[in-house]
């Protein structure tokens, strides 16, 4: 039991160096939370998810990156 206790109080002082170097650290953008509240909703249309994310290039980008890699099961290339 006490070597567990010291072990957690391990981990916890390495976290809290690892959080003490953290400079900078990019708040979430509001499209991501939209696009979370869109994919809860069972009725959510992929035109509405379109629209949504279309706000985003970057996420554009991340999505047409992954649409378009040979994980994919498509054969053909989406095009923005």
């Amino acid at each position: 039991m006490i070597i567990e206790l010291q072990e957690i109080d391990k981990k916890r002082q390495n976290y809290f160096g690892y959080l003490q170097c953290i400079r900078n650290l990019p708040s979430v953008p509001l499209i991501v939370f939209e696009v979370a509240r869109l994919l809860d909703n069972p009725m959510t249309s992929a035109s509405e998810l379109g629209k949504v994310i279309s706000n985003d290039q970057g996420l554009v980008a991340k999505v047409l990156t992954i649409a378009n890699s040979p994980y994919t099961a498509f054969h053909v290339e989406f095009l923005q």
